[in-house]
């Protein structure tokens, strides 16, 4: 075989080996950015999404109610954004029973809280049931996880202490998750931070 032919195989096989390496590099690559979790791991992360549910609509509930001052209801506001949500640009979209031919209406986190506060209920009750992941967590632009979460939404207004309205609403939100190592050179345990971006509604019924 002449020089000529040995330099353009090696050349080949050369070319050939770097795009091999390539495919396998981006397939590793879209792996690293998808997060699978033991099923402790995932039952604690499960625990986390509820529970910052849970703080909201003790939020939502303390804004809402008719016996808050107005200070204390903007500071709830305030640590609620702060500490449940990503930023004031997170959205929450709403709906009613009452408007079952218009679509949900999409408020910036901070005016849905507002609005609360003109609602015609002495007081509201949210209960937050069967929460899941419908999507594998998956790493962003930031190196942080986010899901999609669907959960179920139990609304309660109450005046004069007699329930008025009711509804369950199916909703469907983004989490945003930071996970970490736990410090502990003994565990093997992952530690959660979770965070709302967005509240939207899949379905709204009695």
């Amino acid at each position: 075989m002449s020089t000529t032919r040995q330099i353009v195989f090696a050349c080949f096989f050369l070319f050939l080996s770097e795009q091999l390496t390539a495919q396998v590099n981006n397939q590793q690559s879209e792996l690293q950015r998808e997060l699978y979790l033991s099923d402790s791991d995932f039952k604690q992360l499960e625990s986390s999404v509820v529970q910052k549910f849970r703080d909201l609509g003790k939020y939502v509930s303390n804004i809402a109610d008719r016996n808050t001052l107005r200070e204390e209801a903007i500071q709830s506001m305030d640590y609620a954004i702060k500490y449940l949500f990503e930023g004031e640009h997170s959205i929450i979209q709403v709906s009613s029973i009452s408007r079952p031919n218009r679509p949900p209406i999409s408020l910036r986190v901070r005016t849905y809280f507002k609005n609360l506060l003109s609602l015609k209920y002495d007081r509201i009750e949210i209960e937050w049931y069967k929460v899941r992941f419908t999507s594998h967590l998956r790493r962003d632009a930031n190196g942080n996880y986010s899901g999609i979460v669907e959960i179920h939404q139990r609304f309660s207004g109450y005046l004069d202490n007699k329930l008025i309205y009711t509804d369950n609403t199916v909703k469907q939100g983004e989490v945003v998750v930071d996970v970490e190592r736990d410090p502990d050179p003994s565990s093997s345990d992952l530690l959660f931070s979770v965070k709302i971006k967005d509240i939207g509604v899949k379905a709204t019924e009695r």
